[in-house]
């Protein structure tokens, strides 16, 4: 986490000449929730981005509008969240809590094979048509990359939110999405401002029917998913920026989870790759169901090799593939 760490003073300085930068702003609170802190200034930018996106230059005027179109009648659900949001960043959680109930009135659309909750008057109930089609074609994607059917008798369900202070106050969890495999359940943003893509928590859901392996699977599968050959270039521009981790020791849930997410999810999502490229994508199912418990046995019965003897040939992989410019290729 110390690379996280050095990165908050220089994304709140960014922040002071360009507040309306959302992706740093994003970045920031995300550190700052990982690391457990508190960032005033990422609040108060947070605030302004908030009261713009409404279309108001500031906080007050927002609230003044906003709890004048809650006294209209037939008023979209989406309100209530707005305004849960700004009180939650005065610290007024008694109120958000509150404003948060009320606007909590999901609207259930089917697809063929997913089922999408979304808070009428919101970004996604806007977009639900072309959501559901994006999930429908992820689906099939990823069925195809990894060869594997979706055959369980109920739908996928998705719950969509504006933000992820709109998730983070309805779920608890910061993240921009998580996914409850079991359950077949999703939680994800999708706003103006920020959309978690699709392949990524569908691979989840999809490969759950597999097993339960260690994180670093988990999470590699579904980066790699996402970001396919990509994903490899994407983990050498972090680990440029960020150092090196000991990928054996990230089989250990626990220190995954400790881990700096900006380096260990594209590290995961690389070897992942890596695997599926050079001994097929039946043999990561092997090892993606087979792993729980005793990942470093499932390693050396699927693929004749200690991990670390594995991750030696990754590296091989990856420092041939710099060489010559092919990482993303």
């Amino acid at each position: 986490m110390q690379e996280s760490a050095r990165l908050v003073p220089i994304l709140e300085a960014h922040l002071r000449d360009c507040p309306d930068d959302l992706t740093a702003l994003d970045e920031l609170e995300g550190i700052c929730a990982g690391l457990g802190m508190g960032s005033s200034y990422a609040r108060e930018c947070h605030l302004r981005h908030l009261a713009r996106s409404l279309g108001h230059e500031g906080v007050d005027a927002a609230l003044a509008a906003l709890r004048s179109a809650l006294d209209s009648p037939g008023h979209d659900a989406i309100l209530h969240i707005h305004l849960a949001q700004i009180l939650a960043l005065q610290d007024r959680p008694c109120e958000a809590g509150e404003e948060l109930l009320l606007g909590t009135k999901w609207r259930a659309i089917e697809s063929p094979r997913f089922l999408l909750h979304l808070i009428p008057g919101s970004t996604a109930d806007h977009e639900r048509e072309e959501i559901a089609a994006a999930l429908e074609a992820g689906l099939a994607e990823l069925e195809e990359l990894f060869d594997l059917r979706w055959e369980r008798s109920r739908p996928i369900v998705y719950f969509l939110y504006e933000s992820s202070l709109h998730k983070k106050l309805a779920t608890g969890d910061p993240m921009p999405a998580h996914a409850h495999s079991r359950q077949a359940e999703v939680h994800a943003v999708h706003g103006r401002y920020l959309r978690v893509g699709a392949l990524h928590e569908s691979c989840h859901i999809l490969l759950g029917s597999l097993g339960d392996p260690p994180m670093l699977m988990q999470e590699g599968a579904a980066e790699y998913a996402a970001l396919r050959e990509q994903a490899h270039s994407t983990y050498l521009r972090a680990r440029s920026r960020g150092g090196e981790l000991h990928l054996g020791r990230l089989l250990d849930d626990p220190r995954f989870t400790e881990a700096d997410p900006w380096l260990s999810y594209p590290m995961a999502g690389s070897f992942a790759g890596f695997l599926i490229r050079d001994r097929g994508v039946a043999s990561f199912k092997d090892l993606y169901g087979s792993s729980k418990g005793d990942p470093r046995g499932a390693v050396r019965r699927v693929y004749g090799c200690s991990v670390d003897s594995l991750e030696a040939r990754w590296r091989r992989f990856l420092a041939a593939a710099e060489a010559d410019g092919s990482a993303g290729a």
